[in-house]
């Protein structure tokens, strides 16, 4: 099972292995506050699509484009295959650095793990 969650989030037992997928640390987080198992700043969204992602009334055209840009590189994909895998048997929980719960790159990441 794959779950998404606030970085800046309690971290539970319920969340299994805690998995950062954001290009930068969480701004005033510490990491022995944060609970992260893995950090794979890989899956993060570009500086510049970071940035486009502002303004959430872009939010399909960002879908769009952090999906191309995921899926558009073999490392990126073999990670998401990876986390496919544990999540067949484990708990894997997605951190992302955002405290908007809707318009977040990991809900994009759980959708693309989940096909």
């Amino acid at each position: 099972m794959v779950k998404i969650k606030s970085v800046y989030a309690k971290a539970s037992r319920e969340d299994g292995r805690r998995i950062l997928v954001d290009l930068f640390w969480p701004e005033g987080l510490k990491t022995c506050e944060a609970g992260v198992d893995d950090w794979l700043s890989e899956l993060g969204p570009s500086y510049d699509l970071q940035r486009f992602h502002y303004d959430t009334s872009n939010w399909e055209t960002y879908r769009s484009m952090y999906e191309k840009e995921v899926l558009g590189t073999a490392e990126k994909k073999k990670l998401l295959e990876n986390i496919s895998e544990q999540s067949k048997n484990d708990v894997v929980t997605l951190l992302y650095g955002s405290r908007d719960v809707r318009y977040n790159h990991a809900s994009i990441l759980k959708g693309l793990i989940e096909k």
